[in-house]
């Protein structure tokens, strides 16, 4: 392929790229809400921060005040101040479902511990709707905790919520 080629082909190529995201700039940060400005977004959509040299910095869109789109990160706010640049992705927080999951201890983003990485094939919303609660097994069988106080006062059953 001589240099015509290879020029025409990456033309088309980049005629046929999305490189158009929307983004902003954080403008504020007050305690954990981070302000930014220029961002299209919807609540409850994810955003990347980049800040100054180091790994960017997940946030999620939890409200908007007149022209600013207010951010709640989902990490260290480390390195982030005004003028980071704020790209939205388009999407909700994911995690990663499967069975390489059982038996793992995952953080709060569900990022193994470990440091290793999901290879999941399926991912699915944190923000999903809850089952129908007329839907769900009736409980019938009692779970023994062990401790008499509970168990006394407290009376657990197989597959109930307990906070």
């Amino acid at each position: 392929m001589n240099a015509v080629q290879k020029r025409k082909l990456i033309q088309e190529r980049l005629q046929g790229a999305n490189l158009w995201q929307w983004g902003g700039k954080i403008t504020r940060v007050t305690g954990l809400t981070l302000e930014a400005r220029g961002l299209k977004a919807a609540i409850g959509e994810v955003c990347w921060i980049y800040n100054n040299g180091t790994k960017p910095l997940l946030a999620e869109v939890v409200g908007f005040r007149e022209e600013v789109t207010l951010l709640m990160p989902l990490g260290e706010l480390e390195g982030i101040g005004p003028g980071c640049r704020v790209t939205a992705t388009g999407q909700g927080h994911l995690v990663t479902v499967g069975q390489e999951l059982l038996g793992r201890v995952l953080d709060g983003l569900g990022q193994p511990l470990d440091g290793s990485r999901l290879a999941g094939p399926e991912f699915r919303p944190v923000n999903n709707r809850p089952l129908n609660p007329l839907a769900r097994v009736p409980i019938k069988d009692v779970l023994a905790t062990g401790i008499k106080a509970i168990d006394g006062l407290l009376t657990c059953g197989y597959g109930q919520r307990v906070g």
